[in-house]
């Protein structure tokens, strides 16, 4: 068992093993990493896996309060016109995505919330990722609430075809993001091992 900073605990092989100093992580970012949003970071010979962490209450917070107006102009302009104006702007996902939380109970919030930083992320990769490629996703509950098991594929830095799979959950304004990877040519023989990192996540007892 391997625990997170946060108390989250991820069960593995003793062939994977902990990185913990900013040279261990170095391994996983190319860049300079705050490793206090590094919750857990993991490999063995051929994966990854990682549990990051962003305090996302400003974010929540302004996202209520658009909720908040959208409503007020609800109230005095017709639906169509508001939500033409706002899908010329940010598209038809994100547009989709604001319509469920004008309707959306507290409950709900969280995993609307979870979806719309999803589809920034994947905006981010298509942009700037080489070979960008989104393979798929399904439904999982994650750490007792629904969340979405994304399957991407991008090119890094060093010229390497990584295969991802990705899950993330909003809990008290805190968003965490599992990844678990490997080079593309390793990710079919070790692909049911990093998904049931992330799945099988759990909090410690």
């Amino acid at each position: 068992d391997f625990t997170s900073k946060s108390g989250i605990t991820v069960t593995a092989t003793d062939k994977w093993q902990q990185l913990n100093t900013a040279e261990e992580l170095s391994e996983l970012y190319t860049n300079a990493v705050d490793s206090e949003m590094v919750d857990l970071a993991l490999k063995n010979s051929t994966s990854y896996f990682t549990i990051e962490t962003a305090d996302c209450t400003a974010d929540v917070a302004d996202l209520k309060d658009v909720v908040a107006f959208l409503k007020t102009q609800l109230a005095d302009v017709d639906e169509e016109t508001i939500y033409a104006q706002l899908e010329n702007e940010y598209g038809a996902e994100i547009v989709d995505l604001y319509k469920k939380l004008v309707n959306a109970t507290d409950e709900e919030f969280d995993k609307i919330y979870q979806d719309l930083s999803n589809e920034d992320w994947y905006a981010t990769l298509e942009e700037s990722a080489p070979n960008y490629e989104f393979v798929g996703e399904e439904a999982i509950t994650l750490l007792g609430k629904e969340s979405t098991l994304s399957e991407y594929k991008y090119t890094n830095d060093d010229g390497v075809l990584l295969h991802h799979y990705e899950a993330v959950i909003l809990k008290d304004g805190i968003l965490y993001t599992l990844n678990s990877w490997s080079d593309d040519d390793n990710f079919d023989k070790n692909k049911e091992v990093l998904k049931t990192l992330i799945t099988n996540a759990k909090y410690t007892e």
